[in-house]
């Protein structure tokens, strides 16, 4: 699994342009999940939860849109939005990656439509 935190020094400078950044931002803004009602009744391990409870999560996502936009003084910036379209979670954070079958066969029919 891959670390999202960022060190001392991107904070920094992501906080300079973005003071309104939630909680110090330990993460880069984007990665924060938010769930309504709506959602929350669908998964309902979510009814049980407090805050700072840890859990792994798997999903079947589809990319939206993926921009890339060239600056001056050869900078580059790029946005790649993801919609998640099927999620499940786990109480407890093991950080192994879940190669279940149920998620094998999804993948494989979403691309299988895909390509159709």
């Amino acid at each position: 699994m891959i670390d999202l935190k960022r060190s001392k020094k991107e904070a920094k400078v992501e906080d300079a342009v973005m003071p309104e950044n939630p909680d110090g931002a330990l993460y880069p803004y984007g990665t924060r999940f938010s769930f309504d009602e709506e959602v929350i009744a669908k998964i309902p391990v979510l009814n049980k939860v407090k805050a700072g409870d840890k859990f792994s999560i798997r999903g079947v996502c589809e990319i939206n849109e993926v921009r890339s936009i060239d600056r001056t003084e050869n900078k580059k910036d790029r946005h790649i939005e993801i919609q998640i379209q099927k999620i499940d979670l786990k109480k407890g954070a093991t950080g192994a990656l879940d190669t279940s079958e149920e998620i094998k066969n999804e993948l494989k029919e979403k691309a299988d439509i895909d390509e159709a």
